[in-house]
């Protein structure tokens, strides 16, 4: 029995009496509560506390005092079982922390082990943490058993932890299907989730979180007449990883226009302030009574543009609630949005709506430093820009690193530092610098095999140059890219790599070795690094007596991981007395450029 008592089942119980007369006649027993037995050899009890109660006879009919034994013993192996905080139904995020209960109603646990897919069996001693790559989603296996204070070994368990480290695919589609002056109804098509689900979207207006929904749409409330605001949706699954974000889509919210009141006749004009746009100039040769002139904005023509043209994003709407001459003629001036090319808006059509058809109208003016077009019709009804559709409005876009015209495909930089991908757009046809566009920066996932949105360039000091800060962790691709507008066809830059080093410490040593014994020798890196691998070399120089520095090579040290480091460790032996210095080196690998430790460890060898 152990120090506690308990012994290993089945225990086997031998009885034995002594007597100086007559001698024994018979011994006699039970067990627990069961019928008296006369014993006649060694027997077995069954596992667990039990008491066995014993007495003897001699040949004359004396009865010896009863005794009663406790005895314990165990044949059965403990039970473990295993669990980790879930976000929705089996599901977790990485990193996660699995925990291990054992017990075990007789003897006690002992010692407890556990081993994931793939990996040596280790004790337990406290929850562990089961981490994912990016872009993993489903079940990590992990083994367990435990052993009882007598040796009794429970068979190994599998049970599957499920992780989700892998986001929703982007929301695409992103589109309004219904406006007006302040409202605006938002939707988009489902995000897919092969983990824990797509669980919410959000939406965020002008890269500030506007909601958090479960629909597919959001109508939202409360913009201003004529302000011009850019939409995006995120993806959430269930268990909190978020979806690149998607392709952003800019609003012009319609104004309610303006009006004037004419109260003469003959030849009237009239400026009317429209808000955001600006003024429209409205001059009618021919007023016959008073009225009220009108001007309105609307975010759709009544019918798509003649074979041959595309429309340019302006549509308006004239009206005069007075009469006018059967042969009144209406001149309109409009202003145009400045960012339409000179050499483009002089090409610019205006299609008057005459109710089943359009009307076709060539300027009379265009002013390229007011930002005017004018033109003459005899009927007022919906008007809208539109040009050619043989008109080149093709666009190029450039990007390098540093600076637009930079043709490096890739540049180092070290551990925890930036570099600026600088792309410059502009119009095939006139060369034509195009700022103020919606220009975003994507990197490569190959996770997912597709390139994901990160941000928004920003614009530059230079006419249709954008800029944004990049600060990977690892080697990665970027490239910047313009969607189109109602103005410019898509482009997109060839792509960039930033190839970040390592950042490895200076080794750490005792002060002094012995030369025949090996001692271990630690250190850090920066950043993770898988555990079990070889990243580091440490490699060793011994002072010599002219007092240079004879190199004997390098020790391969292996990784362990420590939330966001890894501990660097080897084993080294320095079999010579005298000086030696010690300096880590972290190879070139797919993720980071090489690094030296910036300093030596200085060791005295005896």
């Amino acid at each position: 029995a152990n120090a506690d008592g308990w012994r290993a089942a089945p225990a086997t119980v031998t009885l034995t009496a002594e007597d100086l007369g007559s001698g024994v006649d018979a011994i006699r027993y039970r067990i627990g509560s069961g019928p008296d037995t006369l014993y006649a050899a060694p027997f077995e009890v069954p596992a667990g506390t039990v008491e066995v109660t014993y007495w003897a006879t001699d040949e004359v009919g004396n009865v010896s005092a009863t005794k009663t034994e406790t005895i314990k013993s165990d044949g059965t192996a403990p039970n473990t079982t295993i669990s980790y905080p879930k976000k929705s139904g089996k599901w977790a995020s990485s990193p996660v922390t699995v925990t291990i209960e054992a017990a075990d109603a007789a003897s006690g646990v002992h010692a407890v082990y556990y081993a994931r897919t793939g990996e040596s069996e280790r004790a337990y001693d406290a929850g562990f943490a089961v981490s994912a790559l990016a872009g993993f989603e489903g079940g990590v296996d992990i083994g367990h058993r435990a052993t009882d204070r007598l040796g009794n070994g429970s068979a190994v368990v599998t049970d599957t932890v499920w992780v989700d480290n892998a986001a929703p695919s982007t929301p695409a589609g992103l589109n309004w299907s219904s406006i007006a002056t302040s409202t605006v109804t938002l939707s988009w098509s489902a995000s897919t989730d092969g983990g824990s689900g797509v669980g919410a979207y959000q939406v965020y207006k002008d890269d500030v979180l506007l909601a958090t929904v479960q629909a597919m749409s959001l109508k939202i409330v409360g913009l201003s007449a004529g302000s011009s605001h850019e939409f995006t949706v995120v993806a959430l699954d269930n268990v909190g990883n978020a979806s690149a974000t998607s392709t952003a889509l800019r609003v012009a919210m319609p104004v309610s226009g303006g009006s004037a009141s004419v109260e003469g006749t003959g030849s009237v004009i009239k400026t009317i302030p429209v808000d955001v746009v600006g003024d429209f100039v409205v001059k009618i040769d021919g007023v016959v009574s008073p009225g009220t002139i009108t001007v309105t904005l609307t975010n759709a023509p009544p019918a798509g543009p003649d074979t041959g043209f595309h429309f340019m994003g302006l549509y308006f709407d004239v009206d005069f609630s007075g009469e006018m001459a059967n042969d009144a003629v209406v001149t309109i001036t409009v202003p145009y949005d400045p960012a339409i090319p000179d050499a483009r808006i002089r090409n610019v059509r205006i299609m008057h709506w005459t109710g089943g058809a359009w009307e076709t109208i060539t300027p009379t003016a265009v002013d390229t430093v007011a930002h005017t077009v004018t033109f003459t019709v005899r009927g007022l009804s919906p008007f809208a820009f539109a040009e050619s559709s043989s008109i080149d409005t093709a666009t190029t876009l450039v990007a390098g690193l540093g600076t637009a015209t930079d043709t490096r495909s890739e540049i180092v930089v070290g551990y925890g530092g930036s570099a600026t991908l600088v792309g410059r757009l502009t119009e095939n046809a006139s060369q034509t610098p195009l700022s103020r566009k919606a220009v975003v920066v994507e990197r490569w996932d190959s996770g997912v095999g597709a390139w994901i949105h990160v941000a928004n360039a920003t614009a530059g000091a230079a006419a249709g140059e954008y800029r944004r800060t990049l600060r990977p962790s690892a080697r990665t691709k970027y490239r910047m890219r313009f969607a189109g507008d109602r103005f410019n066809k898509a482009a997109l830059s060839a792509d960039r790599s930033v190839y970040p080093k390592a950042w490895v410490s200076t080794p750490k040593a005792p002060l002094t070795m012995s030369r025949s014994k090996s001692y271990t020798v630690w250190g850090i890196l920066k950043p993770h690094h898988r555990a079990g691998t070889y990243p580091v070399h440490v490699y060793r120089w011994k002072k010599t007596a002219s007092g240079s520095w004879k190199a004997y090579g390098y020790v391969k040290a292996t990784a362990s991981n420590y939330g966001s480091y890894s501990k660097y460790s080897a084993r080294i032996r320095l079999p010579y007395t005298g000086t030696w210095r010690l300096r880590a080196y972290a190879p070139t690998d797919s993720a980071h450029k090489s690094a030296w430790s910036s300093g030596y460890d200085i060791v005295k060898v005896r």
